[in-house]
């Protein structure tokens, strides 16, 4: 919890200063699929403005896919699964992770 609310905080203070867009916290998902449902929540993510719905039809799960995830990586962490997780985020089209 500590690097990502650090990694978290650095990235929303750029963000709010020149406002480009908005960062969720971990938790805050995105649907990749509705059939079947399968959302992911990163430990934090950044969303272009131009790509958000107006903040009055914005509810529930985003149907948008981040810009930019965050994953914080354990030492305990095994690298197939690391590796596995960055694919799962590449794979409906999340540029950076």
């Amino acid at each position: 919890g500590v690097a990502g609310m650090r990694f978290g905080r650095f990235l929303s203070v750029y963000v709010d200063d020149l406002d480009p867009g908005v960062v969720t916290a971990a938790e805050t998902g995105f649907y990749v699929d509705h059939e079947p449902p399968t959302i992911l929540a990163p430990d934090a993510a950044f969303y272009r403005a131009d790509r958000l719905p107006p903040p009055d039809r914005a509810q529930g799960f985003a149907d948008v896919i981040p810009d930019l995830v965050l994953e914080i990586v354990s030492p305990f962490d095994a690298p197939s699964k690391v590796s596995a997780k960055v694919d799962r985020y590449l794979a409906p089209g999340v540029p950076f992770v």
